[in-house]
């Protein structure tokens, strides 16, 4: 996996259909987050979810802040023989 190490802000962008795309591509094997939101949930409501999510990306992206729950991670260790 390679990264774009000299991307740029304008390069973001936070419209409906990107968020509606990121919404429908989720893992769906995976266990949902601190939220308790599963990913089937966000797959299955993308459509109605990607406004507001985008408006809401996009005003956090503009004030240069982050909602304190989007910080917020259940690690869990697994424990190997």
């Amino acid at each position: 996996m390679g990264r774009d190490l000299n991307w740029k802000d304008t390069d973001l962008d936070f419209g409906m259909s990107v968020v509606m795309k990121k919404l429908q591509q989720l893992n769906l094997d995976k266990s949902p987050g601190p939220d308790a939101i599963h990913p089937l949930l966000l797959e299955e409501c993308a459509t109605v979810l990607a406004e507001p999510l985008s408006m809401i990306f996009q005003q956090s992206f503009e004030a240069r802040t982050l909602p304190a729950d989007w910080k917020t991670a259940n690690i869990v260790p697994i424990f190997k023989k």
